[in-house]
């Protein structure tokens, strides 16, 4: 079994965001985007992880989980097209519930 530390790395900020974020309020539930960016370090590939943006405004159902803020999504959405424009290596690559 591999160990996460082999393939993931977060950063300060990343990490407190995601501590941060755990604390879910009754009904409701945390879904997060990880910005960051995959490189390939002495053949093995990495992800570096550098912020994490929570959604806390989301509530549970029964099989899923309901997005109730479409203007949050938008701006992260937003915010990933720009980050992809600016060709600065960093962008979406994944997220956490």
């Amino acid at each position: 079994m591999r160990n996460v530390e082999e393939y993931l790395q977060l950063s300060d900020e990343a990490w407190d965001n995601i501590l941060l974020a755990t604390q879910e309020e009754l009904g409701r539930e945390t879904l997060a985007f990880l910005k960051g960016k995959r490189v390939i370090e002495d053949g093995k590939i990495i992800f570096r992880v550098i912020n994490a943006y929570p959604l806390v405004n989301t509530k549970r159902k029964l099989a899923y989980v309901e997005f109730t803020n479409q203007e949050a999504i938008r701006r992260l959405t937003d915010l990933d097209r720009l980050l992809s424009r600016l060709d600065s290596g960093y962008k979406f690559i994944g997220h956490y519930h």
